[in-house]
């Protein structure tokens, strides 16, 4: 399972290569790969989803988060929302 946030979540994203590249490198083995990620997400945010995550008893979690962690919100350019 790919776990994280917008950067797993792109329709061109890492974890779409990479399921494209199981299925034609290692077709025949019938691995698959579910990605369960949303655009916007801190690792706050996974954290909370975490256990629908582990519920599902995937054999392997691969997850990136930490890319909105800081952004920048509202007028205040400079305070940051590291939630």
């Amino acid at each position: 399972m790919a776990f994280g946030d917008g950067l797993t979540s792109e329709p061109q994203s890492w974890a779409v290569i990479l399921r494209e590249m199981l299925t034609m490198r290692r077709g025949a083995e019938e691995i698959s790969l579910t990605i369960n990620a949303m655009a916007g997400e801190t690792t706050t945010h996974g954290l909370v989803r975490e256990r629908e995550i582990t519920d599902a008893r995937p054999d392997w979690i691969l997850f990136l988060f930490g890319t909105n962690d800081t952004r920048t919100q509202g007028s205040h350019r400079t305070k940051t929302r590291p939630s």
